[in-house]
């Protein structure tokens, strides 16, 4: 909530938007799950998608989006393109400052700015830049080329991938072992800190060495 009052209803909408609801309902304590140090007991795509939910439920009216799509599979990403970030989703009449290396929205965005060696080299609306044939040309082009060899190189392997991907979305991304102290039913995942007073042992110093 970040300090907003809580709104049922928006809440609901924020977490199917940002299809969290599976991922809640594996978490042995739902919403009320506690969650480790940095997000430690969830995957990089559960974290980003908590994140946007996050930054989404504060009803800003602009957002600056670094790469949101990068760590989650292409059901996912399709997902929050469509219920989220995209023009028929809950940001639609929001700005939106998309960075992303994914090219495949692209096409449905108003302004493309492309940047090379830290400079602005072209900017414009998706037929703009495709008329120009430029860089951003190049890059669809090369795109699409790299896109046509991988499925025809995976087209046996197909379903089985797919199945692989609709089994990830059902039970998670990532199924992390339970750590010491865990409650099956609280949700409480991590224990309370401990700290000891001493010289630092020789085991300890030497751990530490092999670790650099």
């Amino acid at each position: 909530m970040f300090g907003r009052p809580f709104d049922q209803e928006l809440y609901n909408r924020v977490i199917f938007s940002a299809g969290l609801a599976p991922d809640l309902e594996m978490l042995t304590a739902g919403d009320q799950t506690e969650i480790g140090e940095r997000g430690i007991n969830l995957s990089g795509g559960q974290k980003q998608r908590v994140s946007l939910a996050r930054a989404v439920y504060q009803d800003a009216d602009i957002y600056l989006l670094d790469d949101p799509l990068s760590a989650v599979d292409a059901h996912v990403d399709a997902h929050l393109w469509k219920h989220l970030i995209g023009p028929e989703g809950m940001l639609k009449n929001k700005t939106r400052v998309l960075v992303t290396h994914g090219i495949h929205h692209l096409e449905h965005v108003d302004k493309i700015v492309v940047l090379k060696d830290g400079l602005i080299s072209e900017s414009g609306d998706y037929r703009h830049l495709m008329k120009a044939k430029g860089a951003f040309y190049q890059l669809i082009r090369d795109f699409s080329a790299t896109e046509k060899k991988m499925k025809h190189g995976n087209a046996c392997s197909e379903d089985s991938a797919a199945d692989d991907e609709d089994r990830k979305i059902v039970v998670g991304e990532n199924d992390e072992p339970k750590k010491d102290g865990e409650d099956e039913n609280s949700g409480e995942l991590i224990e309370d800190e401990s700290m000891v007073e001493g010289k630092v042992t020789m085991k300890t110093t030497l751990a530490y060495v092999k670790a650099m």
